[in-house]
């Protein structure tokens, strides 16, 4: 287990060790395909059986504002 703090809310979030090692691929800026896999790899189960979990759980972090939708372009 770990925890999430966002200090701009004041909110802290307690997520469990898969939760955690969601984090870790998101902050290696790994795609959702490579999440997917590492994580069937390590927790040897069938992509199909984590997909909707991970999705699921990558939508709770947007809506927490763990994760922000990056700005399209850079308007050069």
């Amino acid at each position: 287990e770990g925890v999430v703090v966002q200090v701009e809310r004041g909110e802290v979030k307690v997520v469990n060790g898969v939760g955690m090692r969601v984090l870790e691929l998101v902050k290696q800026r790994d795609s959702r395909n490579t999440i997917l896999q590492q994580l069937s790899h390590e927790y040897e189960t069938d992509g199909a059986d984590i997909t909707q979990q991970v999705d699921d759980y990558i939508e709770e972090l947007y809506a927490w504002g763990i994760l922000e939708i990056p700005e399209s372009g850079s308007g050069e």
